[in-house]
């Protein structure tokens, strides 16, 4: 298996589900072995393991994982706080996937760019997200610097780079960009529940209607919606969805390295609470 192949797939949702109902990954141990320096060592928990793998990644390649990783450390617990903010990640919008997004008072995309990705698709990328939220950051590496501030000079889009010590220098301030909000874009990233409830602030009731037809008929409600008054309401809602309601307390106990892999993680109740009395007991 290719390498950056074995590393990526150590840092997924699939390999920590093997960790909390096996109690042990083909993956992790693999790459735990590939990479380590202390492979020899015997009784290795699974936390040394990625701890092991996620040094290596910091030195030797930076993926898209370590980005959101980053962000997520530096951004959401370190500028933010995990009570008043929500980070999202991998959210279809339009043709485009937005990597990484901060809520809070506003919302902020991070197209991620590392050295081993191009800048070919970016300029359509942002195009989309500005759909959906009022303000985007690409934040790459030092070799796409001046690319980047010479493709998205004079434009909103904010640009920030991860250096070489890993912290997150803003090379460009990113600036509000309404104009092009849209509304059927925003209308198919909300969950039915969210369209319904956002339509119940602004309506005394949901239109009557059927399952065939509720899709379109909501539709023809919510853009009635002024955009000012329902980016707001988009906001409140999208922000509810993190998944650390019950379990803030433990989140921040989470291994620096793997806290991207649990905030984004799927695990039922019943697997968060294994996972936790597994960290518990090492």
């Amino acid at each position: 298996m290719n390498k950056n192949l074995l590393i990526n797939r150590v840092f997924s949702q699939s390999t920590l589900n093997d960790v909390v109902n096996k109690n042990e990954s083909a993956i992790l141990s693999k790459a735990y072995q590939y990479f380590s320096n202390s492979s020899g060592k015997s009784d290795i928990s699974f936390v040394n393991q990625f701890q092991e793998v996620y040094s290596y990644i910091e030195k030797e390649y930076r993926n898209e994982y370590f980005f959101k990783n980053t962000l997520l450390n530096k951004l959401l617990l370190g500028v933010h706080s995990i009570n008043t903010t929500t980070a999202l990640a991998e959210l279809p919008i339009s043709q485009s996937v937005a990597d990484f997004v901060l809520i809070n008072g506003k919302a902020v995309v991070y197209e991620i760019k590392t050295e081993y990705d191009n800048l070919t698709k970016v300029e359509k990328q942002v195009e989309d997200y500005y759909k959906v939220f009022d303000h985007v950051v690409i934040i790459s590496v030092e070799k796409y610097k001046e690319k980047l501030l010479e493709k998205f000079e004079g434009s909103p889009v904010g640009i920030s780079i991860l250096t070489p010590k890993n912290t997150i220098s803003l090379k460009k301030y990113p600036d509000r960009n309404t104009k092009s909000l849209d509304y059927k874009t925003m209308y198919k990233l909300l969950r039915q529940h969210e369209r319904e409830t956002i339509l119940l602030k602004e309506l005394e009731e949901l239109p009557e209607t059927n399952q065939f037809k509720k899709f379109d008929d909501y539709y023809q409600e919510f853009k009635k919606i002024p955009m000012e008054i329902l980016y707001n309401h988009m906001l409140i809602e999208m922000k509810k969805r993190t998944n650390l309601i019950d379990d803030k307390e433990f989140f921040l106990q989470i291994p620096y390295e793997m806290r991207a892999l649990y905030y984004f993680s799927k695990l039922s109740r019943t697997n968060k609470q294994s996972l936790k009395s597994k960290l518990e007991g090492e």
